[in-house]
């Protein structure tokens, strides 16, 4: 009866997806309930690493959250009738996975030590979902690079939801 409140993404996910709505379950639908919740994240970072004049950094990681409560059997959504899920029990849970790298060169110019990546690349995803009856997802995959230090540089992100939102 005391589950805690649900975890946002991983500040990895959410620096990469920065201007899309990466965010938490809205609190509503937690403070009410029993049940359990569990998950499970790895993630790997091999620091930055040289060779030579050449550098280079990696990481990536990936996990899951899920939480299935009993809101009771006269629990439903907004316009529709009881009960909410199977027999009350409802489940919600995010997936995500992030992963980021660059390589570049370290040089020496007016006697400073300088460093300029040749190529820096990130991307992530992050998927949310709540179910059964309603069932309701909502998506989002994102990513950045940049060549050259900068010179040339973009990114992309990606949203989107199918199914009924429950409130």
């Amino acid at each position: 009866t005391n589950i805690p409140p649900y975890p946002a993404p991983p500040s990895e996910v959410t620096q990469i997806l920065s201007g899309t709505n990466a965010q938490s379950f809205e609190e509503g639908l937690m403070s009410t309930g029993s049940g359990f919740a569990f998950g499970s994240s790895f993630n790997m970072n091999t620091g930055e690493k040289t060779f030579l004049i050449f550098y280079g950094a990696f990481s990536l990681g990936a996990g899951f959250d899920i939480m299935l409560k009993d809101y009771g059997s006269t629990a439903y959504c907004e316009g529709s009738a009881p009960p909410l899920g199977v027999n009350g029990w409802y489940a919600m849970g995010q997936a995500y996975a992030y992963m980021s790298g660059k390589i570049g060169v370290k040089f020496r110019l007016f006697r400073k030590d300088r460093k300029m990546d040749i190529l820096a690349i990130s991307a992530a995803a992050l998927l949310q979902a709540k179910l059964p009856n309603p069932l309701y997802f909502k998506g989002q995959a994102g990513g950045r690079y940049s060549i050259m230090g900068g010179l040339v540089k973009g990114s992309c992100n990606f949203e989107f939801t199918v199914g009924q939102n429950c409130e």
